[in-house]
């Protein structure tokens, strides 16, 4: 799991994986859950409740700085998708699941500050805002509440890293400060037809939702949320250093009360902090938690649960951080310094992380020094089985990948495709180029090796959608076809097994 092509093979299966699903009888806006392909963070689902929260001035963990928490969220493109769908769920500050309040009034219809999002091309995956790179801007207040804002948008060449074979985009949520009130708190959530991950590194809260929250909601309409939010990571088999052995999960204000000291836990964390953070211990006692009548708790006592490849090993934390305090949970070998929990080994893979009994409208912040996942990655595909050309795709698609194919900007079923190919067209160059890139995207989304091919279906497929549709004529001798011959040469080879990835048996 740790190797690169590993990686992108993995984020091509993810692209073909809707989370999330329609409960359109329960949902007060009808907001609908995206109909293409893709993966939500923390879900793609209206009504679950989950979502990521950015706040500022609300004496909130998150509240890093003068503008509060920048969220920062990564996304993984196959090079099979010329372009890709970007999904935000109430982007917009204000109305429904949003909270802005004025200590000295409450809450109440006054100028809140709005946020924005804004995407940067980022192929080492380094959390890049250079403004150079970046490539588009769109602000809240153009999104609509409780509903997707959907947006297509071009693969940029800048942002593909050869060495993974996929496209890396970063994705930044952050404050326009216009009203300087405060007191905001802005929950939203992100779609993406690929993989959406946190950053190692990043610091994110989380807030769940168990019944539909606004200042106008006058009843009681209830969500799906049930306390629970799941995450993934991935443990190399080494860091530089050496062999890992120790991990360790930071996560803060989970209980929204007291909490019980913590012996191995420092009193402030070791990354950047909010100056709200309470000292850990700070606050002493057991955890009320669903001991109280508060009205939104959910059983039982929050928790978390640790998984290990394979179910090797489970651990559960019963006593995770208390109300405006940081605390470290370390699972580690035998030896090692601090250890909350010793277990047999820390085995290379995909790890299981999830919490049980998060009361809603409580805000949990997570930190972890590895890349953080909502959606559980597959089992390590097989082998890919090479590349096929015309010949084949047209003849066998019970071989094809994808029901649908998009190529220069139109979408055709797999029946449409394969009559197209068929097709003898041969003075028209339109279905020359057709055939060869319908051919490199199968090749690609079976996981076939990408470093060599990626841009040039890139380029092909911006020839198609300048010269194209399909059928449009184009000859040989013309200016079109010399600039589309070069592509369309690559492609050939690529197809059959004379470039990076070997042709199929």
């Amino acid at each position: 799991m740790g190797s690169t092509k590993m990686r992108a093979m993995l984020v091509v299966l993810l692209t073909l994986i809707l989370v999330g699903a329609v409960f359109p009888a329960a949902q007060p806006a009808e907001a609908q859950t995206p109909t293409i392909t893709m993966v939500g963070l923390p879900d793609a689902d209206p009504m679950s409740g989950r979502f990521i929260n950015v706040t500022r001035g609300m004496d909130s963990l998150g509240d890093v700085g003068e503008e509060g928490n920048i969220v920062n969220i990564s996304l993984e493109v196959s090079p099979a998708l010329s372009e890709f769908a970007l999904w935000i769920f109430d982007g917009d500050m204000g109305e429904l699941w949003d909270r802005w309040e004025e200590p000295s009034v409450g809450m109440a219809s006054y100028p809140f500050d709005d946020v924005e999002f804004v995407l940067f091309r980022d192929p080492q995956a380094v959390g890049n805002t250079n403004s150079a790179d970046q490539i588009a801007l769109w602000s809240g207040l153009s999104m609509p509440d409780d509903d997707w804002f959907q947006v297509m948008v071009n693969q940029d060449a800048g942002a593909f890293n050869a060495e993974r074979g996929v496209f890396i985009y970063h994705l930044v949520c952050r404050w326009v400060i216009t009203n300087d009130w405060h007191d905001e708190q802005n929950n939203f959530k992100v779609a993406v037809q690929g993989q959406p991950f946190l950053r190692a590194g990043s610091t994110v809260g989380f807030e769940g939702f168990n019944y539909v929250y606004g200042p106008n909601v006058t009843s009681v309409q209830w969500t799906k949320y049930d306390g629970t939010f799941t995450f993934h990571f991935m443990l190399p088999e080494a860091t530089p250093s050496g062999p890992i052995r120790v991990i360790d999960i930071w996560e803060g204000d989970a209980d929204r009360w007291d909490d019980t000291e913590d012996v191995n836990s420092p009193s402030f964390p070791t990354f950047q902090y909010s100056p709200y953070t309470l000292p850990e211990g700070n606050n002493p006692g057991l955890p009320p938690d669903d001991n109280t009548a508060w009205p939104w708790a959910i059983s039982p006592n929050v928790q978390f649960v640790v998984v290990a490849p394979d179910s090797l090993w489970t651990v559960t934390n019963e006593n995770p951080s208390g109300n405006s305090e940081w605390e470290l949970f370390r699972i580690g070998l035998s030896g090692e310094l601090d250890i909350d929990v010793v277990v047999s080994s820390l085995p290379s893979g995909v790890y299981t992380w999830y919490f049980q009994g998060l009361d809603s409208l409580n805000t949990m912040f997570l930190h972890l020094k590895y890349d953080l996942y909502t959606s559980p990655p597959p089992p390590p595909p097989p082998p890919p089985p090479g590349t096929g050309t015309p010949g084949y795709w047209k003849n066998h698609p019970e071989a094809w990948p994808v029901e649908s194919i998009t190529i220069g900007g139109v979408t055709y079923d797999k029946a449409q495709a394969i009559t197209i190919m068929k097709t003898n067209k041969a003075k028209d160059k339109t279905y020359t180029m057709f055939a060869a890139l319908v051919c490199a995207k199968l090749n690609l989304l079976l996981g076939n090796e990408s470093s060599c091919i990626a841009l040039t279906v890139l380029d092909a497929d911006q020839w198609m959608k300048k010269y194209g549709p399909v059928g449009s004529g184009i000859k040989a001798s013309s200016q079109a076809w010399k600039e589309g011959e070069p592509l369309y040469l690559k492609l050939d080879d690529y197809n059959n097994g004379l470039l990076c990835a070997p042709h199929r048996d």
